[in-house]
């Protein structure tokens, strides 16, 4: 097919009505003596810049030459005469064949060579061996990046091109086209999410937040899109955001809703407890057990948020005296504090079901660390006898 197309074209590229190439530059291009062809073709356009037919079968060669070597020069150079072609103005009828086939032949080099690049993208996926992964990735971003130059208004090619570059983890190279796609398609869902992507990796917290809340407002917005921008809220520092967030999605919550919040209120409260806020930790995590109490992970977390807690609280405390004696010389004598008890209970209620649930080492380890904050020796010493017997932290 395509050697029919190139056959149909040079055809009618030698129509004596309107022939301005000489008939020994065909006979080479018959011959596939394509460089003596393109030099004399090249000769006739610089000493005639409208000789329509000459650029027209300048792009015909170079087309030609593309289909033997695959080279991407040969594309653009076949692309650049069929352009020029396309830009000329003539009242000949056969300038308009020329126009239409150049126009046609566009379309066509523009097909093969994004194809090519989706069977390489395809074949990158597929290939176990990273080195030639990494090879036929390279192919495919490009023929991608040839398809663009090719039809720069071809949006299909631009998210296949920004997610090779994303593969690579080159996403400084993702995020233009992303945004480039993006002015001709704003409500395109897939562009947002792999700019928001490529934006987080390379540390742009401010800019991901601000693709997700332009997604938001144009009412596009999954309940995946509010899982991003609440993680993004989070790790630009703006807590409040992301629980604003969390809050929104959990208004109506349903088995799909719980099961998306439930690793983000873990997330959040992880955080909180990393920068010291304990309470505000605790608060979250207990939020994801109300959500789905099985979630062992989450109810060990809970416990040791708790023991966190009470230790800043039995600090605080503690602190509290020693700077309301500094005005004696004699060292205060501190009272034990008993504040954590209610704390402890708690979570040792929480923590005793995935403890059995789980029965691994960390957990009973847990378990008889709580007994024995609470002064429950002979519990705390059970406990640890399970730790010789339970199953090997995972």
């Amino acid at each position: 097919m395509k050697a029919l197309l190139f056959v149909l074209t040079f055809a009618l590229s030698c129509s004596t009505a309107f022939s301005q190439v000489p008939s020994f530059v065909k006979s080479m291009i018959q011959r596939k003596e394509y460089d003596r062809a393109i030099a004399e073709l090249q000769r006739l356009c610089k000493e005639n810049p409208n000789n329509i037919e000459a650029f027209y079968v300048l792009g015909n060669v170079y087309y030609e030459k593309a289909q033997n070597d695959k080279r991407a020069e040969d594309y653009r150079m076949a692309t650049e005469n069929y352009r020029k072609v396309l830009s000329m103005k003539s009242s000949e009828k056969q300038a308009a064949v020329f126009q239409l086939q150049a126009e046609n032949t566009i379309r066509t080099m523009w097909a093969i060579v994004f194809n090519d690049g989706v069977s390489a993208f395809n074949e990158a996926v597929q290939d176990k061996n990273p080195e030639t992964r990494k090879l036929r990735m390279d192919t495919a971003i490009a023929k991608f990046q040839l398809a663009i130059e090719i039809e720069p208004d071809s949006m299909q090619v631009y998210l296949p091109l920004a997610r090779g570059y994303i593969v690579e983890g080159q996403y400084a190279k993702a995020e233009p086209v992303l945004r480039e796609y993006l002015k001709k398609n704003p409500d395109e869902v897939d562009a947002y999410t792999l700019l928001d992507y490529a934006l987080e990796k390379q540390d742009k917290f401010s800019e991901a937040i601000q693709v997700l809340e332009d997604l938001v407002k144009r009412g596009k917005a999954t309940p995946d899109i509010y899982n991003r921008l609440m993680v993004a809220y989070i790790r630009g520092n703006r807590i409040a955001d992301a629980e604003r967030i969390l809050d929104k999605v959990l208004e109506n919550p349903t088995p799909d809703t719980k099961k998306t919040a439930v690793p983000l209120l873990r997330y959040l409260a992880q955080v909180l407890a990393d920068s010291g806020k304990y309470e505000a930790a605790i608060y979250q995590i207990k939020r994801a057990l109300d959500l789905d109490p099985t979630v062992s992970d989450a109810a060990y977390n809970y416990a040791v948020y708790n023991i966190q807690y009470v230790d800043k609280l039995r600090k605080a405390y503690e602190d509290s005296i020693i700077a309301a004696s500094k005005k004696s010389k004699k060292k205060p004598k501190i009272p034990e504090y008993t504040g954590g008890i209610p704390y402890y209970e708690r979570a040792l209620a929480v923590l005793r079901p995935a403890a059995e649930r789980e029965n691994t080492k960390q957990y009973w380890r847990l378990m008889a660390k709580l007994y024995a904050l609470l002064g429950r020796n002979a519990e705390s010493k059970e406990a640890l006898n399970r730790v010789n017997s339970a199953k090997e932290d995972s």
